[in-house]
């Protein structure tokens, strides 16, 4: 399961331990957009929603992940 989070300046973080009792049914990535938490820095003219989009694409990919 993907776990993003909402908002501008809001991370990963924003959960706290709500999500922990799904941990035992799914396994859960909690994904940082480009420039929030601890993710890379980018020029801040990436920050859309088009390349949030490819980035969480580009790690389903990465994880071998047919669907999200």
């Amino acid at each position: 399961m993907y776990v993003l989070h909402g908002g501008p300046g809001l991370d990963h973080r924003y959960f706290g331990r709500l999500l922990t009792g799904l941990e035992s049914y799914r396994e859960l990535y909690y994904i940082d957009f480009r420039g929030h938490g601890k993710s890379s820095k980018a020029d801040k003219k990436t920050y859309t929603l088009d390349t949030f989009t490819d980035d969480i694409n580009a790690l389903r990919e990465a994880l071998g992940h047919r669907t999200i």
